[in-house]
């Protein structure tokens, strides 16, 4: 039965990955990641890097040092001006590293609770700092997954990065299995001999858990859709899950956020999701699949891709409501790119926001904007009253005794 279980894995490892440019990619359906080191972003940084020979320093290092800075502008004259990979991260941090003159280890770190029995991409961006030719050593890294006794599960070599006319941050990966270990080593290798010349930066490190292959889709609509709010209905949700794991187990999530929370119950490749009553916002939906008793660990399972159901708002119609003749009249549409008003005295416009000047009595009623938006069509209404001036002497009021009373004149003469 072992033998069985082995092969099995070792089939799953090898059918969900595809050898690319040399490196060994997920071709299937990839977990959220398990370990993200960006090296930290506005206040929130580290520079210490454990279990390696090299110095930090705060400012450009030199052979065999390293920092950790948001740009390399303003340190060795040597090299491009870069600021750090993690996107949308203007605060981000990365390592910039000068190679020591000697070959050895740059980067190491210890990555705890992955699961037994699973197959994990790990990835890492680098980029070639320099910004001329070198004639000496150019860099080279080897990446190395070990388990706590020291036995390699995977190494992968980049070999020679060239210098480019500008910089190309790059990202290099490899699937590896966990075998029956749930706590790794990952070291990060200089393999030049030489330190001019070999200077690179490194960000987001990361590990995810590789799976099957996850198609899904929502029945008898396409995978994104467009519905208009009062128009929503059920949805059949759907996924077409490869061959791979022994037992697989699923569960759908929903994400109108920022945080996908499970949907109680929905552990099955389909599902059917009701929609009538939902408001206005995005939708988004997708599968999780894992091998049986993992689903409930985020560091085992794998994801589908999101489906998406954007729900557009219905229009609202809004005006200033009673003016005085020959003030303005100010109508306003909330959203939606297409506008069409009516309106009495044959009033109509195409603007959002239509000004109407010197109003007059004929007028007052009902102004209606039909709008549209993601193709959904809406109408609302809005009701305007154009007030006649009247005149302080003709205002007449019954108080009690010894009452105050306040009086407004909307329209005086």
């Amino acid at each position: 039965m072992f033998n069985l279980i082995k092969n099995s894995l070792t089939g799953l490892f090898l059918f969900f990955s595809a050898i690319v440019f040399g490196q060994e990619v997920c071709t299937g359906a990839l977990g959220d990641p398990v370990i993200n080191i960006n090296f930290g972003s506005g206040n929130n940084f580290g520079p210490t890097v454990p279990s390696t020979g090299y110095r930090y320093v705060s400012g450009t290092p030199d052979d065999g040092e390293y920092t950790i800075a948001n740009s390399t502008r303003g340190l060795n004259g040597g090299w491009f001006g870069i600021d750090d990979h993690t996107p949308n991260d203007e605060n981000g941090y990365m390592m910039v590293i000068n190679a020591d003159n000697n070959r050895g280890v740059f980067y190491q770190t210890t990555i705890s609770n992955l699961c037994p029995g699973t197959t994990y991409e790990f990835a890492a961006w680098i980029v070639n700092i320099l910004n001329y030719t070198s004639t000496e050593t150019k860099p080279n890294v080897t990446f190395t997954i070990e388990n706590k006794e020291g036995t390699i599960l995977k190494r992968f070599d980049t070999n020679d990065i060239p210098e480019t006319e500008s910089p190309e941050w790059k990202q290099y990966a490899m699937l590896f299995p966990t075998g029956n270990n749930s706590e790794i080593i990952l070291k990060i290798t200089n393999n030049g001999a030489r330190g001019n010349g070999n200077d690179i930066a490194l960000d987001d490190i990361t590990f995810r858990a590789c799976g099957p292959v996850i198609n899904p889709s929502i029945k008898d609509e396409s995978a994104n859709i467009q519905v208009c709010e009062g128009n929503a209905k059920s949805y059949t949700l759907n996924a077409d899950v490869s061959p791979g794991y022994l037992s697989p187990v699923y569960q759908w999530q929903v994400n109108t956020g920022s945080t996908w929370t499970d949907l109680p119950g929905q552990n099955s490749t389909q599902t059917t999701i009701d929609l009538t009553n939902a408001t206005k916002g995005i939708y988004q939906y997708r599968l999780l699949v894992a091998e049986s008793g993992n689903i409930n660990s985020a560091n085992c399972r794998v994801a589908s891709t999101p489906l998406v159901i954007t729900i557009n708002p219905s229009i609202l119609a809004s005006s200033n409501g009673s003016v005085c003749i020959g003030a303005n009249i100010q109508l306003s549409a909330t959203e939606g790119t297409t506008f069409s008003w009516t309106g009495p005295n044959d009033f109509k416009s195409d603007q959002q926001s239509p000004l109407i000047t010197n109003a007059q009595l004929n007028m007052s009623g009902g102004y209606t904007v039909t709008t549209t938006l993601n193709g959904c069509t809406s109408s609302s209404s809005t009701t305007v009253q154009v007030l006649e001036p009247v005149k302080s002497d003709s205002i007449s009021v019954t108080i009690c005794e010894n009452s105050p009373v306040q009086l407004f004149l909307t329209c005086p003469l």
